[in-house]
């Protein structure tokens, strides 16, 4: 049942099937055509009958080619595709969608590849994410799951995690645990901790039997300035009478100097002290 055209050389053609077999042909098909050209299909809508008995409404446009293309498509569950012929979910989108206006979702929102915002983001719930692309800044209340706004750790990344937290907390190490209050005014980098091998520490004579002494290496902390060390001495036995570890000799960014002796100044060796498991425990605090 054509209809003629009156406007720019075009025509609405409607085809109404009352045979639905086969299955591929249309009940019905709206379609639109050039009549100045050779008859060219510009677009179409066409409602395809399914095996089970429901059907589908498929909407195709021209893009200058001999047929149609088609670009969206509502199957007979309601679900709609655009850029698929086999939609999967409520609407499905494959290619770009764009929203010039606010977007609203009351569920949950799933992002399985990159997501690129060039505006404002607010959310009021919680976010997960793998991991973000940037520097950090604008971002409030945000703990990546793998602990990053750069491709570096923001816990040796200070000027992303200052942009984050409003403050600058620089930790180096394998695990941080704070088990209580931690308030800190002003700024604090924990940079490293170590401990000498009981049993095999590189302990000294200091003037014959008198003490003894140990050369500390703390490079593993990589300190920029020489830190504020802290020490304590470990062992199994009789290291509660002695006197001495936690004073600090020569401290510069890699090392420092210990003297042990005994309380009542009784000759002490290092075969003694090694005997009896000693081993000195630092922490150096860089301000």
């Amino acid at each position: 049942m054509p209809i003629d055209q009156t406007v720019r050389g075009l025509a609405l053609e409607i085809d109404a099937s009352t045979d639905p077999a086969p299955e591929a042909q249309p009940l019905l098909e709206y379609r639109f055509i050039d009549l100045a050209s050779t008859q060219t299909i510009l677009a179409r809508i066409r409602g395809i009958p399914q095996p089970n008995g429901g059907g589908q409404l498929a909407f195709e446009t021209n893009a200058g080619a001999a047929a149609t293309t088609q670009r969206m498509l509502i199957d007979n569950k309601g679900n709609i595709g655009i850029g698929t012929g086999d939609p999967g979910a409520r609407l499905d989108v494959v290619g770009d969608a764009r929203f010039s206006g606010p977007l609203s979702i009351q569920g949950a929102l799933t992002v399985d590849g990159a997501a690129t915002i060039g505006g404002d983001l607010t959310v009021t719930g919680k976010l997960t994410a793998a991991s973000f692309k940037g520097n950090g800044a604008g971002l409030s209340n945000v703990t990546p799951k793998d602990g990053s706004i750069t491709k570096a750790k923001l816990a040796q990344d200070a000027a992303s995690l200052s942009k984050v937290s409003g403050g600058k907390m620089v930790v180096q190490g394998d695990s941080v645990a704070i088990r209580g209050r931690l308030e800190v005014k002003g700024v604090v980098k924990f940079q490293g901790s170590g401990s000498t091998t009981p049993g095999s520490t590189n302990w000294q004579p200091y003037e014959g039997t008198t003490g003894i002494y140990l050369d500390v290496d703390t490079s593993a902390g990589k300190f920029t300035t020489t830190p504020n060390y802290f020490t304590s001495l470990g062992g199994n036995s009789s290291h509660w009478t002695t006197t001495g570890a936690t004073s600090i000799y020569t401290p510069s960014p890699t090392g420092f100097r210990v003297y042990v002796r005994w309380s009542d100044g009784s000759a002490l060796t290092p075969e003694q002290a090694n005997s009896l498991q000693w081993h000195v425990n630092w922490l150096g605090v860089e301000a």
